[in-house]
């Protein structure tokens, strides 16, 4: 079990800061978090676009471990910086390591050892893995789903190759007795509470229900009463999100945030981002579809393919969907891939071959193993943030302080005088780590610019949108034209790719 963990460890903890480049939605979330822990709000973007739990479990966190004050952040300072990014970036590694320890459990739990070695290896090495270095809900959300799927494989489920004829089952039998019955209660009840958390997350997940919900029901002796009470955190815990809406007279827009999130954003469909995943890790697309397969077909086995069908269909019927939105079934994935790996040997029934049989499983994983960890180390030695990292630190130097004490603006320019629009990894760092008083706007966002004074952040997106044809476009468009050079940033090694501009009027 050691040999993933460290793995793992290497993958997910090895240059957090350079590698992969900083993404818009991990601004989004430390914008969230950071105004959660200074009490300023659970919206601070005015939009319903994801539940709580993710920006509460960070606000969280960080309030344990005086994040950002521990940092000692210095304005302008680029190293500085690279500090406030990296504790993020750190807590999620740290939570793909428990990710590892979790399916190598449940993989153990359900099957064997020699499955749960494979799947772990698979899930800490293979290349598609760099997408859990990032701060996304799901990177958040997928320890709580697989600790829920843990306890439901852990109900009445005998112990695994304790060399007994008579094996025992985790409640001292098969849940009859007293102290047994209490164990399995408690065991449903923090498995629906497991989930609950993953789906107050982010929702997509509830298409796991299915998956948790047949293993509760199975490992219950097939008891509807211990399914009913299992789905009680389930149901109730996410529905602290609408309620929260419905609270503070907001239920129209919660109801606008959730149809912008379905219907809204755009198309993107599955099948782009199967191709993706394709390109970024052949062989583990390969080995999970075929396992799925053999899981189904031969093993008569569904328990991979529960989940991940049904959460296929729903990213399917959503029509937006991006490669770290697979996050949540990769675990599913290599333990599918994982079965396959270490069944088809002992399919071979000629005994001349029991060699072949014993040393295949080694000898196939071991390669894959090495043929993802070099592939992956190859990628994680790159550093794609240090444009990024310089823009923020010269950010901090151009914006007006506010006074910390009464509220009041140090300069003239203030809050209702300067917009700062950009990608939001620019957008939250000036105001909750330095205090700067400005105004922040997402450089998609349609509402109208009403400050006279503004400074963009011209990148790759920023370009995008601004090429385009609609009403945001033509706006960028203008205060683009109204605009001067400040100064420019590149990538340390690749000044002809990911320049960023600074300009202002």
């Amino acid at each position: 079990m050691a040999i993933p963990i460290v793995l793992c460890a290497f993958t997910h903890l090895w240059n957090p800061i350079g590698f992969p480049a900083l993404h818009g939605d991990e601004g989004h979330y430390m914008l969230k978090a950071l105004s959660t822990l200074e009490g300023t709000g659970l919206q601070p973007q005015d939009r319903y676009a994801a539940p709580y739990f993710g920006q509460l479990f960070l606000a969280g966190i960080f309030k344990i471990i005086g994040y950002p004050d521990s940092m000692s952040p210095v304005e302008g300072d680029v190293h500085s910086i690279e500090r406030i990014w990296l504790v993020p970036r750190v807590l999620i590694g740290l939570l793909a390591v428990v990710d590892t320890l979790l399916i190598y459990k449940i993989a153990e739990r359900r099957y064997n050892r020699n499955v749960a070695f494979v799947a772990s290896v698979l899930f800490a090495v293979m290349p598609l893995s760099w997408v859990v270095r990032r701060l996304f809900l799901e990177s958040i959300q997928t320890p709580f789903l697989l600790m829920s799927i843990l306890l439901a494989v852990y109900i009445c489920c005998p112990l695994v190759n304790k060399g007994s004829k008579n094996s025992s089952s985790i409640d001292g039998g098969n849940g009859n007795n007293k102290k047994g019955k209490k164990k399995n209660t408690l065991l449903i009840l923090l498995s629906g509470v497991f989930l609950g958390l993953a789906i107050f997350t982010k929702i997509p997940v509830f298409a796991m229900i299915p998956l948790v919900g047949f293993l509760i029901y199975t490992n219950s002796n097939r008891n509807l009463k211990n399914l009913g009470l299992w789905f009680i955190p389930v149901i109730l815990i996410p529905l602290i999100w609408p309620a929260h809406a419905m609270l503070a007279g907001e239920l129209d827009m919660w109801f606008e945030g959730v149809l912008w999130q379905t219907t809204g954003r755009g198309d993107k469909p599955l099948y782009d981002a199967l191709i993706s995943f394709y390109k970024t890790d052949p062989v583990l697309l390969t080995l999970s579809v075929a396992g799925l397969v053999f899981t189904a077909i031969i093993k008569k086995d569904y328990i991979p393919i529960m989940g991940t069908i049904p959460f296929l269909i729903l990213l399917y019927l959503l029509g937006y969907v991006s490669p770290f939105h697979f996050i949540p079934l990769m675990p599913l994935l290599c333990i599918a891939a994982a079965v396959l790996i270490a069944d088809v040997p002992n399919k071979i029934s000629n005994n001349k071959k029991i060699s072949i049989q014993k040393m295949l499983p080694v000898i196939v994983v071991s390669g894959i193993g090495a043929f993802g960890l070099i592939t992956t180390s190859l990628s994680l030695s790159k550093n794609l943030t240090s444009a990024e990292l310089a823009t923020s630190a010269f950010i901090s130097q151009q914006l007006p302080n506010r006074d910390s004490q009464d509220g009041i603006c140090q300069y003239v320019i203030c809050n209702s005088d300067v917009i700062l629009i950009g990608n939001p990894i620019y957008l939250w760092l000036p105001k909750y780590i330095f205090d700067k008083d400005y105004e922040q706007r997402t450089f998609y966002a349609s509402k109208q610019i009403e400050t006279e004074k503004f400074i963009l952040i011209e990148d790759n997106g920023f370009s995008r949108q601004m090429s385009g044809d609609d009403r945001k476009a033509h706006m960028l468009k203008e205060m683009y034209g109204k605009s001067t050079l400040m100064a420019s940033f590149y990538d340390d090694k690749e000044k002809s790719k990911g320049r960023i501009d600074i300009r202002s009027n």
